[in-house]
């Protein structure tokens, strides 16, 4: 948390040296809430945005990743992390998108794996995910629908459905995450790296459970969504409730924005991001697997903003198929 505050008061100070500048273009970074993972690698991304271009870039929160899209789908915000699945869900206006296609979305640039497992107390009884038959599991997710289908995916993998449990509601992951520790909930699906699992390890202890790697788990997970895959996750510093080497439900995080964005506007975002590797991966772990030479990696739904393909084409990254 030290180094999070470090990084939003360096963030804060840039902007206000960048408002003095009469031609700086003011860019709104849409994120999740504080407390977040996705939260903490915007404010990363951000900071590298204001020390390495002339954009002011200021990071505001959403209250889930419905309003998060729809705010850079409407032009609200122009730039934000997302699940790669969950925005071809909102092109395709499925889902929590149902009969509202947010069709302006565009990609920048793939960023990083993004690795959701079950959560359970360390001291728990269940060691699988099919053991969970009969546990209090987060539904409802009012306020970050998404997390059904990282949900759905991971117990597809033990052919379960919500009916196998006993549903305990909640809006969103940092209320599901408070309950687990308070013991009112024995399970729920959040990211590995996220600043609230090791909170809530501090307090109780916590680990997650593991997805054996074979075919059928694969097609299980991408029944849900296509671009939904497995991903082996080892222990770290960084991976708190990670015990030992184990595959874990994965998703690529997709940078995103407007299809109205100024071609230059992205180009200045694409070679920041292609040139910092090092400055992002001080400010938060996960950005040690970024890789940039996987930027232009191709999604099942999302398209690339016309002005990211032909700086990677230029680059010579762009995928020849």
């Amino acid at each position: 948390m030290i180094r999070l505050a470090s990084y939003l008061a360096a963030a804060a100070a840039a902007a206000v040296l960048g408002a003095g500048s009469a031609s700086a273009q003011t860019v709104t970074f849409s994120t999740l809430p504080q407390g977040s993972l996705l939260n903490f690698q915007s404010t990363v991304m951000s900071k590298v945005f204001l020390d390495k271009t002339d954009l002011k870039v200021i990071v505001t929160p959403m209250r889930g990743p419905e309003a998060q899209i729809a705010a850079v789908n409407s032009n609200e915000a122009q730039i934000m992390l997302t699940d790669a699945s969950n925005a071809a869900a909102a092109l395709n206006g499925e889902e929590a998108f149902a009969g509202r296609p947010m069709t302006k979305l565009r990609a920048i640039a793939k960023m990083v794996t993004f690795n959701i497992g079950m959560l359970v107390r360390k001291d728990s009884k269940f060691k699988t995910i099919a053991d969970l038959k009969g546990a209090r599991l987060s539904a409802g997710w009012t306020a970050f629908k998404q997390g059904e289908r990282l949900q759905e995916a991971l117990m597809n993998t033990a052919g379960l459905t919500m009916k196998d449990v006993q549903p305990v509601p909640i809006p969103e992951i940092i209320r599901g995450a408070d309950d687990l520790k308070a013991g009112r909930l024995d399970s729920m699906a959040i990211a590995v790296g996220a600043p609230k699992v090791k909170e809530v390890d501090s307090a109780v202890g916590v680990r997650f459970l593991p997805v054996a790697f074979n075919p059928q788990n694969l097609a299980a997970v991408k029944k849900v969504r296509a671009d939904f895959y497995l991903s082996e996750v080892k222990p770290s510093p960084a991976a708190t409730g990670v015990l030992a080497p184990m595959h874990l439900l994965a998703f690529d995080l997709a940078f995103v924005t407007n299809a109205s964005t100024p071609d230059d506007t992205v180009v200045k975002l694409a070679k920041a991001l292609l040139e910092n590797k090092a400055a992002l991966a001080e400010g938060h772990p996960s950005f040690r697997g970024f890789l940039p030479n996987d930027m232009a990696k191709q999604f099942s739904v999302l398209k690339y903003h016309p002005a990211a393909v032909k700086f990677y084409q230029d680059k010579g990254i762009w995928p020849r198929t």
